[in-house]
């Protein structure tokens, strides 16, 4: 699990507990294993003859960046034990040989509880960041210091030192001088136990980074991180921040515990759901996040939750860098809503914000060299930027298609607001949406050139599957504006607009005729209404409007129910069970003759969040034991058999290859959750 709190970072780690993908860029990410960060035993017999030492590569790691070693004595003498934790300066790129780092011991004290350890201070990108390694102390531990060694030597002053008596000797300066250009520096902490024959201990390491001011690679404004409200603002909170995580480790284990328990403890629930339920989580820390304070600049209203909550953001994946890519964050939005529900409110504030923003700068996209506008006033974005240009000030990163004109986008925004109304129950939420609401709406209807209340698709590939090029009323943009249609017209209800209300809700009974009479083939809605034979398809996706009303709550029947329930099942018939022989989840498109729909890469792709979504589809419509077949396919492939759990791709092939690791849409395993709770709920009443 890749170590470091929401939106402040991370270091991830490979198989072997190696220290090997740093994000402390924002967004950015560099993937390099350093030989220098690692843990060292060294043992010594009770005459004290080093017996032992080695580095220790495997290691476990808890949320907070702690490091807990227990050591066993199961032999019948006195051993004396040391840990040794060393890292070095930057990321292991270029940079790290800029010169200008240098190191210093620190020790700090609250309520007579003391950690020492040695700071690392350091720019990466020219923003200013301090590593700290550090180590509890307690009855029975010693614990000292090496502030400086080279790690670009073979550590010969390291080894020499801890071989002699399995510690530091006193170090003849608390600081190293500041390196030149060409110089690394690392540094070291060891943890010294004495244990008597069958007796345990424990030694405690904190590893953490404080770099509290940040910039984008555009330089245009700068951020402080979200932690700062409670910690220094000047690079100075290294210190506490490892006191901190030293102290509290054992109660955030005990409140994870809790919280995991539920789950954990119920025996209808498959072991592999329970292990990627929570594992997947992994993105919303290791996204490439961001999460900083709102700055009084932006002259927020007082009841403005990003006064309290800030601004936070992920990327779409590790190599799709860009912000909060709204179609995608539409499936990955569970797991926010559901565990983190004020960072989802934020998000949305985000998201409605921009859509009355206008940028008129032109571009030529990259799919049919069509020159438009950045970003067209009145739409919903398709991100808030990449990481190396300007978020937030640059949005629309994303350059292959004109998104103002995607068929998705609007309808997910109108979907998002209710279902997080449905959650949160907050009125005032509900009140702010609902002139945007109102707005993307009508702009959507644009979209339905025959009157027949179904909008169509352009005959480009616009919306979330962007190669795969949909042509009239569509299965998944239908099934999307008819749960959109719904949601506004009792969005509208709510905030007492009943005029609205009773007119989208004539549109959407127009809509239901056509979206039935148009695409449904008496087995499954058909892909689109081009004619062509690959209009035929069935699409695993197709009732993913059904899935965000049933997750609304919404019991009602917009989608005919034996529609859904036929549906589901030639779903699972075809695209699961045909496909691999149901052990890779659901391919993205079907043809009716049992082959892969090959008119693009996405249709023969298996999209692993799209694969959760269609799950708690089917948990929702009660079909318990397809569900977890489908969504089991998807976790027995990624961390079973092609090993990338902590970096659960985008797509699946059928043989030997995957697209887009380390992606957003996977979190929508939440979405199972959610459906399996509520539909527990139902049965209990």
């Amino acid at each position: 699990a890749p170590i470091g709190g929401i939106g402040g970072g991370t270091i991830g780690r490979g198989f072997k507990g190696e220290f090997c993908r740093f994000q402390m860029r924002p967004g950015m990410y560099e993937y390099h294993t350093v030989a220098a960060n690692q843990f060292i035993v060294t043992i010594h017999n009770s005459e004290g003859k080093m017996i032992y030492q080695k580095v220790l590569s495997p290691y476990n790691c808890i949320p907070g960046a702690a490091f807990i070693w227990t050591i066993e004595n199961d032999s019948d003498s006195l051993k004396y034990v040391g840990i040794t934790m060393t890292f070095k300066n930057g990321t292991g790129g270029k940079e790290d040989k800029g010169g200008g780092c240098w190191s210093e011991m620190f020790s700090h004290d609250v309520d007579g509880q003391t950690v020492s350890g040695v700071q690392i201070h350091q720019t990466v990108n020219k923003m200013p960041c301090t590593y700290a390694v550090a180590a509890k102390h307690k009855e029975g531990v010693k614990v000292t210091h090496m502030p400086q060694f080279d790690p670009s030597g073979k550590g010969k002053e390291l080894w020499e030192d801890l071989s002699k008596d399995g510690e530091f000797d006193s170090p003849s300066a608390s600081s190293g001088h500041k390196t030149r250009t060409g110089e690394q520096l690392a540094c070291a902490v060891c943890v010294k136990l004495s244990l008597q024959g069958g007796r345990t201990g424990q030694a405690e390491f904190a590893l953490v980074w404080d770099m509290p001011n940040i910039h984008f690679s555009g330089k245009s404004k700068k951020y402080r991180r979200f932690y700062t409200k409670w910690f220094p603002t000047d690079g100075t909170g290294a210190a506490s921040l490892s006191h901190y995580v030293l102290s509290n480790y054992e109660h955030w284990e005990k409140e994870i515990e809790l919280w995991q328990q539920p789950v954990l403890q119920d025996a209808s629930l498959p072991d592999w759901y329970k292990s990627a339920l929570f594992n997947e989580l992994y993105f919303v820390a290791d996204g490439g996040s961001v999460w900083f304070l709102a700055d009084e600049a932006e002259n927020l209203d007082i009841d403005d939750p990003r006064l309290e909550y800030g601004h936070f953001a992920y990327l779409e994946g590790h190599e799709y860098r860009m912000y909060n890519t709204y179609d995608v964050h539409f499936y990955a939005s569970f797991a926010l809503a559901l565990l983190w529900p004020k960072l989802q409110l934020v998000l949305q504030r985000d998201f409605c914000d921009s859509i009355s923003e206008e940028n008129v700068t032109r571009r030529s996209h990259l799919y049919d060299g069509k020159v438009t506008h950045r970003k067209v006033k009145n739409s919903v974005p398709h991100d808030l930027g990449d990481p190396d240009e300007e978020p937030y000030l640059l949005i629309n990163a994303y350059p292959i298609h004109d998104v103002s004109d995607w068929r998705d986008l609007n309808l997910k925004f109108v979907l998002q607001c209710y279902r997080d109304y449905h959650l949160f129950k907050d009125d005032d939420y509900l009140r702010t949406m609902w002139p945007n609401s109102r707005v993307v709406m009508e702009k959507a209807l644009e979209w339905d050139s025959d009157g027949d209340g179904l909008i169509e698709n352009g005959g480009s590939p616009d919306q979330t599957y962007d190669s795969w090029v949909m042509k009239g009323p569509s299965a998944y943009c239908g099934s999307l504006w008819l749960a959109a249609l719904f949601c506004i017209s009792k969005m509208a209800d709510l905030v007492g607009e009943t005029g609205v209300a009773a007119r989208y809700r004539a549109i959407l009974e127009k809509a239901k005729q056509a979206f039935q009479k148009k695409l449904w083939n008496g087995q499954y809605y058909n892909f689109d209404c081009s004619g062509t034979p690959h209009s035929k398809a069935i699409m695993s996706d197709q009732l993913c409007g059904h899935w965000y009303l049933r997750a609304c709550g919404i019991t009602e029947d917009v989608f005919p129910a034996v529609n859904v329930k036929t549906a589901l099942n030639t779903i699972f018939n075809f695209n699961v069970m045909q496909f691999r022989n149901g052990t890779m989840g659901a391919v993205n498109g079907m043809m009716p003759d049992g082959r892969v729909d090959d008119i693009t890469i996405q249709s023969e792709e298996v999209w692993t969040g799209v694969v959760y979504g269609l799950a708690a589809t089917m948990i929702h419509e009660g079909m318990i034991d397809e569900a977890f077949k489908t969504a089991g396919g998807i976790y027995h492939t990624v961390y079973n058999r092609i090993g990338l759990g902590f970096e659960t791709p985008e797509a699946l092939y059928a043989e030997k290859h995957y697209r887009a690791i380390g992606y957003m849409r996977p979190l929508s395993i939440w979405a199972m959750q959610h459906a399996w709770e509520q539909r527990k709920h139902l049965v209990d009443q």
